[in-house]
């Protein structure tokens, strides 16, 4: 179990390193050409079912701290503290996730860019830039994705969870195929939306793999007993 648990910490280390290497990549502006490709490509289609189900899956992240309640309610009935307590630290990703956007300060895409999100988001606000101003609650930075780093931290750990949440086998198959269907789909709904570059999504599951590993660290080898 030692050996498994070193695996977390070393995978949670070197996707941090990839993370911030690559943010770096990207605040040079060396990204943006493949960022407005892909965001393009992304606004072309732009169905209203498609819009409705990106903004479910975006809005969705409301819904953790309802969630989290009931996972701890349930997890303290069956007496696994522990279990809880890893709940706790996935829910407050959000903290990590923001000082890592004030350290690179890499602003969100702006209606200069793309013309069509207007469709799903208003950007009249913003003006055309490569790095936006600071502030703790500024919503105008965006490496990483705050969506994608949430959603992997508390779902990753919900998906890790499951056999500690119930012994029910439909049940612990119904939270796998949710976890997994949120984390995967967040991504493209953030850059469906306008929300986000493709590279901040790319540096938000990064970062998000590399907070969840190190949760399952800490949990493996017993710091949150």
């Amino acid at each position: 179990m030692q050996k498994l648990d070193s695996k977390y910490l070393t995978a949670s280390v070197i996707l941090a390193l990839i993370g911030v290497i690559f943010g770096l990549v990207v605040k040079n502006g060396i990204f943006l050409q493949l960022d407005l490709t892909v965001g393009q490509a992304f606004q072309a289609f732009q169905p209203a079912w498609l819009i409705a189900f990106t903004r479910f899956i975006s809005v969705s992240e409301l819904a953790i701290f309802f969630v989290a309640l009931i996972w701890l309610i349930l997890l303290l009935r069956r007496h696994q503290s522990t279990a809880a307590k890893l709940v706790i630290l996935a829910v407050f990703s959000w903290i990590i996730n923001r000082l890592l956007k004030l350290g690179f300060n890499i602003a969100c895409p702006t209606s200069l860019e793309f013309t069509k999100f207007s469709v799903a988001y208003s950007f009249s606000g913003m003006t055309n830039q490569v790095f936006g101003p600071s502030g703790f609650f500024n919503p105008l930075v965006c490496y990483p994705s705050g969506h994608v780093f949430n959603y992997l931290s508390f779902w990753g750990a919900t998906f890790f969870l499951r056999t500690k949440i119930t012994d029910n086998k439909i049940f612990q198959r119904l939270i796998a195929l949710v976890s997994f269907g949120f984390i995967v789909f967040v991504g493209i709904a953030r850059i469906s939306l306008g929300a986000h570059w493709l590279s901040d999504v790319i540096g938000g599951y990064l970062f998000g793999f590399s907070w969840l590993f190190l949760l399952i660290y800490l949990y493996h080898d017993q710091y949150l007993d």
